[in-house]
């Protein structure tokens, strides 16, 4: 009972503690984004296609990989986001914050962004972190330049209808 006792006040005292649990900033509200996912070769809608949304700073940073880390920021912003399409290739996200958004777009047998940076950046995922080049800057710009790109504003709907190419 005293083990029970200890180990419930140590819990009641951490979540006392938790940030997370204050009320959120007011002047912040969330936004909806929807859209619709196209495949180039078909024009035919993705259906059950992957949707993500990433921070523009954390696709655009030059920094070590997190493998197997949540993908959040270290102040507790969430940086990527996904969901699957419809069978009409609309997909929708809710409660997402204000702020400068990459829509990516996934799915199988077609050019995934993601793939496109890694090779235009030139590093293994499995070698030594390096900083990128000059070169390898440029390569990583060109084909971030790409992928469509959506502003969200406070409580503000926002819409992006995005096509993804053959690989």
């Amino acid at each position: 009972r005293l083990l029970f006792a200890v180990f419930l006040s140590a819990f009641t005292a951490v979540a006392q503690q938790n940030p997370a649990a204050s009320p959120p900033d007011a002047s912040e509200k969330s936004s909806t984004v929807t859209g619709h996912v196209y495949l180039s070769d078909t024009k035919g809608p993705a259906r059950k296609a992957t949707v993500y949304l990433q921070t523009v700073a954390s696709l655009e940073a030059d920094t070590p990989p997190r493998h197997g880390v949540v993908s959040s920021s270290s102040d507790g912003e969430i940086e990527s986001i996904g969901v699957q399409t419809r069978l009409d290739g609309s997909f929708s996200f809710e409660d997402i914050k204000p702020g400068d958004y990459y829509v990516i777009g996934l799915y199988p047998g077609y050019i995934s962004p993601y793939l496109s940076i890694a090779l235009a950046e030139g590093r293994s995922p499995y070698g030594d972190w390096k900083p990128l080049s000059p070169e390898q800057q440029a390569a990583k710009k060109a084909v971030l330049d790409t992928i469509p790109r959506l502003i969200v504003q406070s409580d503000h709907p926002a819409s992006v209808d995005i096509t993804i190419d053959r690989g």
